[in-house]
């Protein structure tokens, strides 16, 4: 584990009047939501992870992602160009490594992402998640006996949850007029009930 990663300021909100104009990619996040609601249909704890890392995966990679393509349709494709950062580019370098993706999402939406302080340290533990988790029937990294991608696998499904319903939450606040961030049944459940639908009820011997 990092140093430094612990973030105890963190503060929830449903004040979205205090985050700045974002740029709207929402078939990135209609892509997001697409895996998530399908790692809710797997059984399998392995299969599951991977399914909320690719999530949240995009969900970061749409705070640096350019309209490429199919300008201001409703299919739009995009581009993730992110910030260097530490002298590596996750763009290139390290595409998939969730650490490295949140570092470059603007401090100002880190609201967005982190619900507890304890989340950006299962998403340190399980940054590569998506790159080394898909063959577990092959070696895999172990810490302290334990295959590290069998823990936290509830709450990394629950940070996707978390910042994809409030990041779509905060398109419909500045205006986006796509049809999924304003029309998404399990997005009007999240706004309505606290997330009775979307929230994971985490696994007892989790943080």
């Amino acid at each position: 584990m990092e140093n430094g990663n612990r973030h105890p300021e963190i503060k929830t909100t449903t004040d979205f009047s205090i985050f700045p104009k974002i740029e709207f990619r929402p078939y990135m996040l209609e892509a997001a939501y697409d895996y998530l609601e399908a790692s809710r249909s797997v059984r399998a704890g392995r299969p599951r992870l991977i399914l909320s890392a690719l999530s949240l995966e995009i969900i970061l990679k749409s705070f640096n992602s350019k309209p490429s393509e199919n300008f201001n349709k409703i299919d739009e494709r995009y581009e993730f160009s992110a910030p260097t950062v530490n002298g590596g580019k996750p763009g290139g370098r390290k595409p998939h490594d969730l650490y490295e993706l949140f570092k470059t999402v603007p401090n100002a939406f880190h609201p967005l992402i982190l619900r507890r302080a304890s989340d950006i340290e299962v998403i340190v533990l399980q940054k590569d998640a998506f790159a080394k988790a898909r063959y577990f029937y092959e070696k895999t990294e172990y810490i302290n006996g334990t295959n590290q991608y069998n823990r936290h696998v509830n709450r990394l499904q629950e940070i996707a949850t978390y910042s994809l319903c409030m990041l779509t939450l905060l398109y419909k606040f500045q205006g986006c007029g796509d049809l999924f961030i304003n029309f998404t049944e399990a997005v009007t459940d999240f706004e309505k009930s606290e997330a009775s639908r979307w929230y994971i009820v985490r696994d007892p011997d989790e943080p």
